[in-house]
């Protein structure tokens, strides 16, 4: 009897090329639900960012409504005995101290840390201006909402702020001061706590040798502004992620004109802008002059490296907007100091 060899040969390639064929689909579908995932938790990662941005926003009118129009911020001054629990943070002898006790004391009572240690020569109002509205709204600290869900360096911190201290995270900064586990991911713009620029006698806060370093003369005026000064408050960005975390691996700071930047307005809107559409910004210091204000990005350890095309010097943007409150940052000219 014969047998037809070729019939046989034939289904079994059929069925092999089916296997490839199912194989070849699963590894797709794997792939796009990859993709999908991936893309699933980015965007969860931004809307998150976005609400926790909104919390500045909505804390701020509050505040402004229960205290005169007035936007949050240290409100310490020297020469002025507090009446609080802790005695050693009763006084201070000039303004940035008594900030930093101010800020000292929102820390014990917000974090049940009653004996964590004053610092000297600090000024909370850079990365740790929160703590002000942390204690304004009833926050115990760490505050997840000062902590974006992209920035997994801070968020090792503020699990566990003693272990921080005792280098259980890294990276982190060599001093291991305790105060670095209740800072933000997010900045606040200087004139939002500060006067516009200098003006006769009057100084103001303007950038060191790099972004981390700040100058703060003895004559900068601290606290005091109000909602009503921002004259263009759906241009005026406010508080900002300090760098681009949810759009692919590199990691601009948020000064690189490539950066794409979850910017909280003065209007309360949250927007991503990208920091090229930005206007370039002024040193305070000079706030007439023609030049923008150049800053340059030296990265620590626990921050994001340049990334490979970007350059270490970039315009100051919207942390040194010309005309501070009264200025546009975003979608207009800048505004011309007189």
């Amino acid at each position: 009897m014969a047998v037809d060899q070729s019939r046989g040969v034939a289904r079994a390639g059929f069925a092999l090329v089916e296997v490839a064929s199912a194989a070849l689909a699963v590894v797709v579908v794997l792939a796009l639900l990859t993709v999908s995932a991936h893309k699933s938790r980015r965007l969860a990662s931004i809307s998150e960012t976005c609400a926790n941005l909104r919390c500045y926003g909505s804390g701020t009118q509050s505040y402004a409504a229960d205290n005169s129009d007035r936007i949050w911020s240290y409100s310490w001054f020297a020469n002025q005995a507090m009446p609080i629990q802790y005695a050693d943070l009763r006084t201070a002898g000039d303004p940035l101290t008594a900030a930093a006790n101010q800020a000292v004391d929102i820390i014990r009572r917000r974090s049940g840390r009653s004996t964590f240690p004053t610092s000297a020569g600090w000024l909370p109002h850079l990365l740790y201006s929160h703590l002000v509205l942390v204690d304004y709204l009833g926050s115990e600290l760490p505050a997840i909402w000062a902590v974006s869900p992209a920035d997994p360096v801070r968020q090792c911190w503020a699990n566990d702020p003693v272990a921080f201290e005792s280098g259980a995270c890294t990276p982190g900064p060599a001093s291991r001061a305790g105060r670095w586990a209740y800072s933000s991911s997010y900045e606040m713009g200087p004139a939002w706590f500060s006067n516009d620029y200098a003006v006769g006698s009057v100084s103001a806060i303007s950038q060191g040798s790099s972004h981390n370093i700040w100058s703060i003369p003895g004559t900068a005026v601290l606290g005091g502004r109000r909602l009503t000064e921002v004259a263009y408050p759906s241009r005026k960005a406010m508080v900002w992620d300090s760098v681009q975390r949810h759009f692919g691996a590199a990691q601009p700071y948020f000064m690189m004109t490539d950066a794409r930047i979850p910017i909280l307005f003065g209007d309360g809107s949250t927007q991503i802008r990208t920091t090229a559409a930005a206007n370039r910004g002024v040193d305070p210091m000079s706030p007439r002059s023609v030049a923008p204000i150049t800053v340059v990005y030296s990265p620590d350890t626990w921050e994001p490296p340049v990334p490979t095309g970007d350059f270490a010097s970039n315009f100051g943007g919207y942390r040194f907007t010309r005309a501070g409150l009264g200025g546009i940052d975003f979608d207009g000219d800048e505004i011309t100091v007189p």
